[in-house]
């Protein structure tokens, strides 16, 4: 199901290309205009202002990213059940979710800090006069940080796909990752490589960097839905009981679907195809 999905993530991208990067470039123009505003006022400043002007421009541009990412959702999720679409659904998307993805990333950035602040705090504070609890506490808190990022890869295509909250979103996410953690953790793997690359080529950060992520999760995400379809119609059959999800023989209808019946030979030879 992974190489599938990295399978239909590679194809959405190839051909919509020009489009993503648009879009993308829009996202990136939004997520940065706060720290450009601190930056251009910073040599007027003291470091002790510059700092605190400097964290709440970070954590707008980090609300910014999460309405752009939930926006880019939507219009992925046009690109693979239509197989076209425009720039224009980018802010289509960013009108219909945009409070609800700041929203989304507010609650993830409030978990986040709270999270990885009870790492440090267990180990170094509680640790230091009871290592047992303090440890086994920060160990605790560690793992939930690490599930809350898997959630964080399915939280955008959830909320778009079904037109939920951000708690609804939150909620489902946490019950894919919960059903398929091994699928998550390869989609985690992937999506640092992106990330590392954006981070290493600058242009790639600006112009490509969260298109490409989202485009990932959304194609996750659909084959995540083919499948729990096919469970849902092995159970209607009476061919699985009820609460079980296999086995299964899942048809992702790989011949009919154009991000997934193509090879290397399409690449090369695209005029052949």
């Amino acid at each position: 199901m992974l190489s599938r999905a990295l399978k239909m993530a590679f194809w959405v991208a190839y051909d919509h290309l020009g489009k993503l990067m648009v879009a993308n470039l829009a996202a990136s123009v939004m997520c940065a205009w706060p720290l450009l505003i601190v930056l251009a006022v910073a040599p007027g400043l003291s470091r002790a202002a510059f700092l605190a002007f400097l964290l709440p421009a970070c954590a707008a541009a980090v609300l910014a990213g999460s309405s752009c990412a939930v926006a880019l959702a939507w219009m992925v999720r046009g690109l693979i059940e239509t197989r076209d679409g425009s720039v224009g659904a980018f802010f289509t998307g960013l009108r219909r979710f945009g409070l609800r993805g700041a929203a989304l990333g507010l609650c993830y950035l409030f978990a986040g800090a709270c999270l990885l602040s009870s790492v440090w705090f267990y180990a170094s504070r509680v640790g230091a006069a009871h290592p047992v609890l303090g440890y086994g506490l920060s160990a605790i808190a560690l793992w939930a940080a690490v599930f809350l990022g898997l959630t964080a890869l399915a939280a955008a295509p959830a909320m778009v796909h079904r037109n939920l909250g951000p708690a609804g979103a939150i909620r489902l996410a946490a019950a894919l990752v919960l059903d398929n953690p091994l699928f998550f953790a390869g989609m985690a793997a992937h999506s640092a490589l992106i990330a590392a690359a954006a981070v290493l080529v600058p242009v790639l950060l600006a112009c490509f960097a969260l298109a490409p992520l989202v485009v990932l999760q959304c194609a996750a995400y659909e084959m995540l839905s083919r499948r729990y379809a096919a469970v849902e119609a092995a159970r209607a059959g009476g061919g699985l009981a009820p609460g079980r999800h296999g086995p299964v023989r899942v048809d992702f209808d790989d011949a009919n679907d154009d991000y997934l019946n193509r090879g290397f030979r399409d690449l090369i030879f695209p005029w052949k195809g």
